[in-house]
């Protein structure tokens, strides 16, 4: 395989969870900047809800972006609809650079992530078209690597440009400005079109929807679905609060937060590679019940956490760990087990998993903020409400079988 067009598509399969979790450490700073609450119909949003909605306006974005983007590329190419969605990212980001309200910084984060989907879906469906066996075996492990070590190095890089370079927030969004840059010049010079026009999809657009309509009929995939999507909606609890607590609640600083944040990403990766490991001596059902148990009583020791021992990082850090890290061992077995449950509709499956748990992550994430930012109670409630849903879904579906 082309060293070339491996480093290309890889970065592009990172470009989602790295402009995502990139300005994590300057969250409080984005906060501070916009330090405004609103009554919106009625509902009070404070200050770190609207800014929890600029992470939720991206979830938003890569989850619906994941399929416009990717019917448009089966149906009029891969390297044009790459090359006009990497325009729009760079445009998005600069747009999020110069915003002076937090509504147009939420806006223009949903664009940045409709945009941003674009690399994750492309850089797959190219992998399909070119690889074939064991090549695509190779080539599909290699992207995920990259899309796991995105969401550990993402915030690194934030925090030192922070801490280092420039402590403006908005130079952030100027660093992804210029990566979208790079990433389209790259893929304009190196990268050729991978779809020829007679393999291409002229269906239309509300074949997909009908498509999902029909998947959702099916009880046991539904349930898997939700499994998964409640897991991923704690993760974003995680994910939306976790500027705020560690550094507004235990005053760590951007770099200290950071390193702990990766730190916690590292557990997801671990485990998730794994969990192929485990694959051999258990069922998928065993291992994916295994990680329900931990989220669900790591979630139950975060609140005892926060509750009796409210200034101890480390007793908060410990059930949190397990919070976060038995992600890993629900997300692929779910999806495993969601996907053993149809027949036929792979593309369409694997899609629309990626569609509910990104939309419900975004519904999560300015529900953390709901109690202001100095206080980590909401995120505790959150985790155990989506893992003991979780775990609710999860003994259904056994019954069911």
């Amino acid at each position: 395989m082309p060293l070339r067009l491996i480093l290309i598509l890889g970065l592009l399969s990172g470009l989602g969870p790295f402009c995502t979790d990139l300005y994590l450490p300057a969250l409080p700073s984005i906060q501070k900047a916009f330090n405004q609450d609103y009554y919106i119909l009625g509902i009070h949003f404070s200050s770190a809800s609207l800014v929890n909605l600029t992470l939720a306006g991206s979830m938003f974005g890569i989850a619906w972006g994941q399929i416009l983007i990717g019917y448009l590329s089966d149906r009029y190419g891969r390297k044009n609809v790459l090359l006009i969605s990497l325009f729009f990212f760079v445009l998005s980001s600069y747009l999020c650079s110069v915003s002076n309200h937090i509504f147009e910084l939420i806006l223009w984060r949903f664009l940045q992530g409709v945009s941003a989907a674009a690399g994750v879906v492309i850089s797959r469906a190219m992998g399909y078209d070119l690889f074939k066996g064991e090549s695509l075996l190779r080539f599909t492990a290699m992207l995920m690597l990259v899309f796991g070590l995105a969401p550990i190095l993402s915030p690194l890089f934030g925090a030192f440009l922070l801490e280092f370079i420039t402590a403006e927030w908005q130079s952030l969004f100027v660093t992804l400005a210029i990566l979208g840059l790079l990433l389209g010049l790259s893929s304009w010079f190196f990268l050729t079109e991978t779809l020829p026009a007679s393999s291409r999809n002229k269906g239309s657009f509300k074949e997909v929807l009908n498509n999902f309509k029909s998947l959702l009929t099916n009880q046991q995939f539904t349930l898997y679905l939700f499994i998964n999507s409640f897991a991923f909606g704690s993760l974003f609890a995680y994910i939306s609060a976790s500027s705020f607590v560690f550094q507004n609640i235990y005053h760590l600083d951007k770099t200290q937060y950071s390193y702990l944040f990766a730190f916690n990403a590292l557990g997801v990766m671990i485990v998730a590679s794994s969990v192929a490991k485990l694959a051999t001596y258990f069922q998928a059902k065993n291992i994916l019940k295994y990680g329900i148990y931990a989220t669900l009583l790591g979630s139950i020791g975060v609140l005892f956490a926060l509750f009796f021992t409210p200034n101890s990082l480390l007793l908060l850090e410990i059930p949190l760990f397990f919070v976060v890290s038995g992600f890993g061992a629900i997300s692929s077995t779910s999806l495993a087990e969601g996907m053993n449950a149809i027949s036929g509709n792979a593309g369409v499956a694997s899609g629309l998993f990626g569609v509910v748990s990104f939309t419900l992550a975004g519904l999560i994430a300015p529900l953390v903020g709901v109690a202001g930012e100095s206080n980590a109670l909401p995120m505790g409630i959150l985790f155990l409400l989506c893992n003991t849903i979780a775990a609710m879904l999860f003994f259904v579906a056994q019954r069911k079988i």
